[in-house]
């Protein structure tokens, strides 16, 4: 298993995203999530093995060190100053920003994502919003 790079459902609401560790995602899933949906959701977190777009690519793996930049941060800081704060507001606003050109990407090529998911996760219960958790 690759350790990092695209992946189907790292999250239960995108179809696929860029996941800098395999290993730290699965096992924040098995510590955190509730037990009926842990087997789900490790059996359908599965590398991307095509071709994908390269904005796809692009635009998940910015949106992915938004969302790194924001949460060291965050996690860094005890006591917040001012300036502290308003870098917080910076690296949230720009995890919103990077996401929403993510998901512009991803409806740009829907189709050619959905024929991929399918050929490479035959049976998968996404609905095309959500992973169905509940088996």
């Amino acid at each position: 298993m690759k350790e990092s790079g695209m992946f189907w459902h790292v999250h239960h609401d995108l179809l696929l995203e860029y996941c800098h560790s395999y290993k730290e995602r699965a096992e924040f899933i098995k510590r955190t999530k509730s037990p009926h949906e842990i087997p789900i959701r490790i059996k359908w977190f599965l590398p991307v093995e095509g071709k994908l777009p390269k904005e796809v690519v692009d635009k998940a793996k910015a949106f992915n060190a938004a969302q790194l930049q924001h949460v060291r941060l965050v996690n860094s800081v005890q006591f917040p100053s001012h300036t502290t704060l308003i870098s917080i507001d910076n690296t949230e606003r720009a995890c919103n920003n990077t996401f929403l050109a993510y998901k512009f990407a991803i409806d740009k090529h829907k189709l050619e994502l959905d024929t991929l998911h399918e050929k490479e996760c035959p049976g998968c219960p996404w609905d095309g919003e959500y992973l169905y958790l509940i088996t």
